[in-house]
């Protein structure tokens, strides 16, 4: 296996940053990058001494902070994992068998979960992202939220069959959040500079609910197709009816400080996609401030014997 460093963000998920980094056992190099966890996130990386943690202290966005994770990295190929994720053995051994090539870039098979249950339809599959990559020759993109990875040059694009699994939705209150957060930052971007009406809210929230429920196949997976699809919908319609007030001038919507988001979401469904997801990142919080401590330290850091 070439020498790659597997780098996390994460931001108060100790319920699947143990899982997440168990995965990555096989790599060179792990390195996780915690942006102000106060749950027990910092005590379960307490518990692999071979990490190298960084804390940031709040995130001005989530292509910047993706770049400086992969700069402090010992080894030029990335692989950037999001700490509600984890790697199946076959994507890890399908890594270690493949002949890398530092001019392309890898997309990873995306699996998201849904109260447990990985769902293969629905909008949310087919999923690749580009995940593994050379940092010499891609770089992500520097936005708020909305990042992608972008490959220097003439740099192709591969696809690597093995799974990352997804595993941010265990609710309604995360989904909803999510709807609520990504509708409001879509509708600031296009503020302006596209129109929109009550008609075209109702309309796209429609066409996306018959989208992701039938020519998507969410009616196959019951209780929880019909509620992703739903949100998926009622996403569609919340983006338009927020761009309808903002163009009146009926409305100022809240700054954004999500407790949950999903950071590259690039396409339409970008209020439910939750694709390339660096979990619970304050997007208001202060301008990066960064240190760097063995994993052990966690645990101190988090009791205020070491500052940052």
């Amino acid at each position: 296996m070439e020498k790659i460093s597997a780098c996390v963000m994460t931001k108060n998920n100790e319920q699947t940053i143990v899982r997440c980094l168990e995965s990555l056992r096989a790599f060179d190099e792990v390195l996780v990058l915690d942006t102000g966890s106060t749950d027990g996130t910092l005590e379960s990386i307490a518990a692999f001494p071979a990490v190298r943690l960084l804390r940031q202290g709040g995130v001005e966005n989530f292509g910047k902070s993706r770049n400086y994770l992969a700069s402090r990295a010992k080894n030029d190929w990335i692989l950037m994992v999001d700490s509600d994720e984890y790697a199946t053995p076959e994507l890890v051994a399908e890594i270690g068998r493949a002949e890398l090539d530092p001019a392309a870039v890898y997309e990873l098979n995306i699996i998201n979960h849904f109260l447990g249950k990985p769902i293969r339809g629905c909008g949310w599959h087919p999923c690749y992202r580009r995940r593994l990559y050379h940092r010499g020759r891609a770089r992500w993109k520097e936005s708020r939220v909305h990042e992608s990875l972008e490959a220097c040059g003439s740099a192709r694009v591969q696809r690597l069959w093995g799974e990352l699994h997804h595993l941010a939705y265990r609710g309604y209150p995360t989904l909803l959040a999510k709807v609520d957060l990504y509708s409001s930052l879509w509708a600031e971007e296009q503020r302006g500079k596209r129109t929109a009406s009550r008609l075209s809210a109702v309309l796209h929230g429609l066409f996306m609910f018959l989208k992701c429920y039938i020519i998507k196949r969410g009616i196959f997976y019951g209780y929880a197709g019909f509620h992703i699809s739903f949100f998926f919908a009622l996403g569609s319609f919340m983006k338009r009816m927020k761009l309808y007030e903002l163009n009146r001038g009926c409305v100022e919507l809240a700054a954004a400080s999500p407790e949950s988001v999903s950071p590259d979401s690039t396409n339409e469904n970008d209020a439910m996609n939750g694709n390339e997801s660096y979990r619970s990142a304050s997007l208001a919080g202060p301008k990066a401030r960064i240190s760097e401590y063995p994993a052990n330290a966690a645990h101190a850091l988090e009791k205020g014997a070491l500052q940052g």
